[in-house]
């Protein structure tokens, strides 16, 4: 098994929910509820039968004051080496889940906002790229209208010692990017 197959099963389960939570930017998940859990489908099939699908996706709750129900996507892509293109392969699949919802019985009033976090364990350096640095240059009025959509890069390499001690996906992800015996 492959260290994508083994972060995909482990964050298929709730429990590692709330420990990733704890490894992306407090300003990112201040308010989250990740005792309120639901599972994404992210297989979904296209036009002529082609299949598009992420890693792994949860509703997590976010409350605010005028919808308690409200919800975040967590969409999740693990990734073993660097993907040049990785900020519109995650807005096509938050595109995916957005529609997956507005198909449901009971619609969202408004679409969920996506909280997208690639866990990367692979040992070369990676050159984040946004969606705007994946486009051709225009005039400034038209950039300001193209889609923005931004995400967190979770370099296991980045990880410290102490990281590991209180959080086990931490751990996991250190274990994962290890090269040698310490």
């Amino acid at each position: 098994m492959n260290e994508d197959a083994i972060l995909r099963t482990a964050f298929g389960h709730r429990a590692s929910v709330p420990p990733l939570l704890a490894l992306l930017p407090r300003d990112a998940t201040a308010g989250l509820d990740p005792q309120r859990l639901r599972p994404l489908a992210v297989d979904h099939v296209g036009r002529g039968g082609r299949r598009r699908g992420g890693d792994i996706a949860w509703a997590v709750g976010a409350p605010v004051e005028d919808d308690p129900d409200a919800e975040v996507l967590l969409i999740v892509e693990c990734q073993s080496r660097p993907e040049r293109r990785m900020a519109l392969r995650l807005l096509v699949y938050a595109g995916l889940l957005w529609q997956a919802a507005l198909d449901e019985p009971r619609p969202p009033r408004q679409l969920p906002l996506p909280l997208l976090a690639v866990v990367y364990t692979g040992g070369r350096p990676w050159r984040r790229r946004t969606l705007r640095d994946l486009m051709r240059s225009a005039p400034e009025g038209l950039r300001q209208r193209s889609p923005q959509l931004d995400f967190e890069l979770l370099d296991a390499g980045a990880l410290n010692a102490d990281d590991g001690r209180s959080n086990w996906v931490a751990a996991l992800l250190r274990l994962l990017r290890c090269r040698e015996a310490e």
